[in-house]
């Protein structure tokens, strides 16, 4: 595997993101500036989740979107009983993933506002 597709690089990548913005953030509005950045992040985190199992309503092509769940519900009957159980383990790792980076971004996001009313 590629390092540039490796999950891990994408993980350092998007940590030192969040880093950068968070810094600038403080540099600029304060303990506001991180709970922002939590803010933006529980909010494209959670946008990202709910688009992953149903279509973006915003899509200009929405014909797509019902042609893709519809392929997708046709493949679902006609797969065997273990590409099944290998679907349902990748979405439970998927959901997983999605529920730490939400908790990541919800306590960002806490911490900066709780810190900004203290402070």
């Amino acid at each position: 595997m590629s390092i540039l597709r490796s999950q891990l690089t994408a993980y350092v990548v998007l940590g030192c993101l969040v880093v950068v913005l968070m810094y600038f953030g403080f540099r600029t509005y304060g303990w506001l500036g991180i709970c922002l950045v939590g803010i933006a992040g529980l909010f494209i985190s959670l946008r990202a989740e709910f688009f992953d199992a149903h279509g973006d309503p915003h899509e200009r092509n929405g014909g797509f979107v019902v042609t893709m769940y519809a392929r997708q519900l046709e493949d679902r009957a006609r797969e065997t009983a273990e590409g099944a159980m290998k679907r349902l383990a990748e979405e439970a790792k998927r959901n997983v993933f999605f529920r730490a980076i939400n908790s990541i971004f919800g306590a960002i996001a806490i911490a900066g506002g709780t810190l900004h009313f203290l402070h």
